[in-house]
């Protein structure tokens, strides 16, 4: 493998969340429908027969925001990975989702992970992963944040040999 790239959601799409510090600790990420990775410039679509490997994800706050530790101490943000034919982004590919575990945002979680994408597709296809579980803490957040929408992109350092379109 070759190429690594750097891919990432759409910023204007990526998950998001408000501030509300007029309610609990905490608000909830909202996640986005069609979660598509692309590189700098906006290709997603990986050729048909060219496996993958992700070397690295993670998921980026907002300085001064923090993720919110539950009662069991749990900080971890959900990442939720789909492959699906770039033509027709609608329908899943097997073997189905897969899941990742990012323990704190603004960190780099090194994976490692290898697909072997030659086994359920010949065509081109895209990565999707779906940012889930996430709460942002609101404590010690100014009065004055009350209603601004901030973005949480999540990205992915891939490894892959052919060129990405």
């Amino acid at each position: 493998m070759a190429i690594i790239d750097l891919m990432q959601h759409d910023f204007v799409n990526a998950a998001s969340f408000t501030v509300d510090t007029t309610g609990p600790d905490s608000v909830s990420i909202v996640p986005i429908a069609a979660p598509v990775l692309s590189d700098y410039n906006g290709n997603s679509a990986i050729p048909g027969g060219d496996n993958f490997t992700i070397l690295s994800m993670g998921y980026v706050l907002p300085r001064g925001y923090e993720a919110f530790q539950n009662a069991a101490g749990n900080m971890s943000a959900h990442a939720t990975m789909i492959v699906k034919p770039a033509t027709d982004p609608a329908l899943p590919l097997e073997p189905g989702p897969a899941g990742v575990l990012i323990p704190f945002g603004n960190y780099e979680l090194s994976l490692g992970i290898t697909q072997d994408v030659t086994l359920i597709t010949a065509e081109a296809y895209e990565l999707q992963f779906k940012l889930e579980g996430l709460k942002v803490s609101m404590l010690n957040v100014p009065v004055s944040e009350n209603g601004k929408v901030y973005k949480v992109p999540l990205f992915a350092k891939i490894a892959h040999t052919l060129k990405i379109t």
